[in-house]
């Protein structure tokens, strides 16, 4: 029980940070983007 709540947790704690860094490329690209546009 313990051991699939450990599980449990990793996978989240392995989402969550796929999300932060998908969220920063998307966010550095959009930044880069508008860059691009301001020229």
């Amino acid at each position: 029980m313990l051991l699939l709540l450990l599980i449990l947790l990793l996978l989240l704690l392995l989402l969550s940070m796929s999300v932060f860094t998908f969220a920063a490329i998307s966010l550095l690209s959009i930044s880069l983007y508008s860059e691009y546009e301001n020229i």
